[in-house]
């Protein structure tokens, strides 16, 4: 056992160097135990970052019930957010910056399954034993820390842990100067890997840490640089139009100073096209630049998954190139096989190009790494839903909202498959309480009084032009053709069209238009819409 000198705090790991706490070097100390954990008080089970290394329920399971589990393989990891321990709130950027950017790094060994950064942060600032993560993120092993920042100087912890038994595999602590981030982060990279693969296999595969190495080095030459994209990062997994804003200001000016620092224009594409998706910025405005931004960032790094899944993401909505952009997808999921993003936009396009069994395929690999986020399941259920399995929609939908009751726009895919069952008032519920979490009471109040009078009442007040509600072309289209009104919904749809909304990329799966798929006219904006001619003659659109 294990004593710090200046905490008194008491460790069972005997290969444990430094205290969790507060980074001092720690000294035998012996003392018998009943408890075959690593970390004794302060905090019975918890670590530094405030991770329970086992369960105190009296039960023994764990404390937070997973909404299912995940089949676990040895060769697994999640790296866990860093815990902020400076005194500035400010640096909880950095802290969450250094877990992503080992994510991304350990996402590039082939033969390692790496947790996502949405389901692995999903246990930022939770309490939660470490057994339970491992079932619930089907991982083997944790990688989990601290940093503490002070003006230019680091002191970084980080350890290794087995899921299973709770013991720390590798642990080492990091006193530098702002420096020497890049190095630390190498450092961490391939001590983590080596010691996965001692375990594994007994010993490490020179080879690949040589190319891991090798691949590691592509760094900002410009700390400062670094930082401002480590916090556009941080801004833009928000999620929110604001700070969505605010990361393109930060990735601009990480730009400025290193114009060679390839992350930062991917970063920049990246939330480009989110501001399209939210609404605020026009397509026309904002993804011809989100298009150069990936371009520039594949051509200073062709090996940079993010430049490739942000180019076939415009491609795919933009530009309706729908090979090229299937292309891009599959060069971003080879470099970086635990990356959820390509993942997601890849499956979608195969959803919508109707080849449905590669998009299950895809699916299923997604929520391997990814099977606590919200975004990723949301994605999966509107999916299922232009499948024409509405049951299995709402299933996927429901799990969504059990891991986050307040995302919103799964609400829409409740009421979309709602509507094709013939469920109408469920439907309409669906779509106020999608106003309702979304922060619009009032909007809501409007759609259940529009449906008092029924739902063709509710269908006119969707498409009646004082409304209070606002919907996109395409959504006004789907009213429309709901309605019968053919010549309405064409002409929506094509104002959709000329706005490159990118919702017209589903218009050739999704099933509210089967009313009006055999006109000439929807079977031109097809093909006005990138799809090819073989396959609407095939289907008969």
């Amino acid at each position: 056992m294990k004593q710090c000198p200046k905490c008194e705090r008491c460790y069972l790991d005997s290969t444990l160097n430094f205290c969790l706490e507060d980074g001092e070097p720690l000294r035998d100390y012996v003392q018998m135990s009943d408890f075959p954990t690593e970390v004794m008080p302060h905090s019975f089970g918890v670590s530094e970052s405030r991770t329970k290394l086992f369960s105190a329920g009296p039960s023994g399971e764990a404390a937070y019930a997973p909404p299912d589990t995940v089949s676990r393989r040895l060769n697994s990891i999640a790296v866990l957010p860093f815990t902020h321990m400076s005194s500035d709130p400010d640096d909880e950027y950095f802290c969450d910056g250094l877990a992503e950017e080992l994510i991304n790094a350990l996402a590039k060994i082939d033969d390692l399954k790496v947790a996502a950064r949405t389901s692995a942060f999903s246990f930022k600032g939770k309490n939660v034993d470490i057994a339970a993560i491992g079932r619930q993120l089907g991982v083997e092993n944790v990688l989990e820390g601290s940093v503490r920042k002070s003006g230019n100087r680091l002191r970084i912890t980080a350890q290794l842990i087995g899921t299973s038994d709770g013991y720390h595999i590798w642990s080492e602590r990091y006193d530098r100067e702002m420096r020497d981030v890049f190095e630390i982060q190498d450092e961490i990279t391939l001590a983590v890997t080596i010691a996965l693969k001692s375990k594994l296999f007994g010993t490490a595969e020179n080879d690949q840490l040589a190319l891991l190495l090798q691949e590691l080095k592509s760094h900002s030459n410009d700390v400062e640089a670094y930082n401002l994209y480590l916090r556009g990062r941080f801004y833009i997994n928000k999620f929110t139009t604001a700070d969505a804003f605010r990361a393109v200001e930060l990735f601009e000016q990480a730009i400025e100073l290193d114009s060679s620092f390839a992350p930062a224009y991917a970063g920049l594409a990246d939330a480009l096209i989110m501001l399209t998706e939210m609404g605020p910025m026009a397509p026309h405005e904002s993804m011809p630049k989100a298009k150069t931004a990936a371009l520039k960032a594949i051509e200073l790094d062709e090996s940079l998954a993010e430049g490739h899944s942000s180019l076939g993401m415009v491609l795919q909505v933009y530009d309706y190139d729908f090979a090229g952009a299937e292309e891009q997808f599959q060069r971003a999921i080879k470099l970086s096989p635990n990356n959820p993003i390509p993942r997601q936009s890849y499956a979608v396009l195969l959803t919508e190009l109707e080849r449905l069994d590669e998009a299950d395929h895809q699916f299923k690999r997604l929520l391997e790494v990814d099977p606590l986020s919200p975004v990723s399941n949301w994605i999966y259920s509107f999916c299922l839903f232009l499948s024409r399995r509405y049951d299995a929609a709402l299933e996927r939908a429901n799990a969504t909202l059990d891991l986050d009751p307040n995302f919103g726009v799964v609400y829409l895919s409740v009421a979309f498959a709602y509507q094709m069952k013939g469920e109408h008032r469920l439907s309409v519920d669906a779509y106020a309480r999608w106003s309702e979490v979304m922060g619009s009471p009032e909007n809501a109040a409007y759609i259940r009084d529009s449906f008092q009078g029924g739902w063709e009442n509710f269908l006119r007040a969707m498409t009646d032009e004082k409304r209070t509600v606002t919907f996109s072309s395409y959504i006004t289209a789907v009213f429309h053709a709901t309605l019968g009104n053919t010549d309405a919904a064409i002409a929506n749809l094509e104002t959709s069209l000329q706005k490159r909304e990118s919702h017209m990329v589903m218009l050739k799966s999704d099933p509210r238009f089967d009313a009006i798929r055999n006109d000439p006219r929807f079977r031109e904006l097809l093909s006005k819409a990138g799809f090819p001619e073989d396959s609407i003659q095939r289907n008969g659109a």
